[in-house]
């Protein structure tokens, strides 16, 4: 796996962003490694604090393509300072859509079988779904 773009961080003296030094970079590298192959990331262990949010579990996504794929998502948009909270929910999202392409009626074992009128028919059921709640 290779590394995320390292996240600038803005300076306490002077308020003006800059890179983490090789240091940094190398326990932000070594913290990526030990928590990517967990299903539930554990948000202060990557260097994240968030009052919020302590985890993004990817937990009942059981297709491995598709986990694979959130995860990498996931990754890059914390890397690249998205809100903690924000990926849990998007993470979330798709656990959603993994339960529907795992359902009987659909059973979608592989990307190349999500198309437009797949991803049409996902958003009738999660309309149906949302407003039946």
């Amino acid at each position: 796996m290779t590394s995320p773009v390292p996240v600038t961080s803005a300076s306490p003296d002077t308020g003006t962003l800059r890179a983490p030094s090789r240091a940094q970079a190398g326990a932000e590298d070594a913290a990526w490694e030990r928590e990517y192959g967990r299903d539930v990331w554990r948000l202060r262990e990557l260097g994240i604090k968030d009052r919020s949010i302590a985890h993004i579990t990817f937990t009942g996504i059981p297709q491995p393509w598709l986990k694979n794929l959130a995860k990498r998502w996931a990754r890059w948009r914390l890397s690249t300072g998205q809100v903690a909270e924000t990926a849990a929910l998007s993470v979330l999202a798709v656990r959603r859509f993994a339960a529907f392409l795992a359902s009987p009626a659909v059973n979608v074992d592989r990307l190349a079988q999500v198309d437009r009128s797949l991803l049409e028919r996902y958003l009738a059921h999660l309309h149906a779904d949302l407003r039946s709640a």
